[in-house]
């Protein structure tokens, strides 16, 4: 399934939450080895964007950057690009059978890779 950087960066939050509730032995592992992908794919991303730090920012205080005023369209443009760039992760839709609570914003997130069947 293909996604891009932004989306799986929105969905880790709420995997993330979701990994945390009380679901079937099933359900956990799937969901583990999905937030294990994402993950991993987002090593990258972060990777990148602690460089493009250093190179439109500068130092405030030891290891922490802020994006001067002047490069800040730049930056801008070349880190939605790295945004829109697209991944393929191998999965299917996760289907959870098992009686959980969780927000809407987590289900919408969601959306793309669990189906919470009723």
């Amino acid at each position: 399934m293909k996604f891009t950087y932004e989306k799986i960066n929105n969905i880790k939050p709420a995997l993330t939450k979701l990994s945390k509730l009380d679901l079937r032995a099933v359900e956990a592992v799937k969901l583990a080895r999905l937030l294990g992908k994402v993950e991993s794919e987002l090593k990258p991303l972060e990777e990148t964007q602690r460089n493009m730090w250093i190179k439109y920012g500068e130092e405030v205080e030891s290891g922490s950057y802020k994006i001067k005023p002047e490069n800040y369209a730049a930056f801008s443009k070349e880190y939605q690009e790295l945004l829109n760039s697209e991944i393929d992760i191998d999965t299917g839709k996760i289907e959870i059978k098992s009686d959980i609570q969780i927000d809407a914003a987590s289900v919408l997130a969601l959306s793309d890779v669990v189906e919470f069947a009723e």
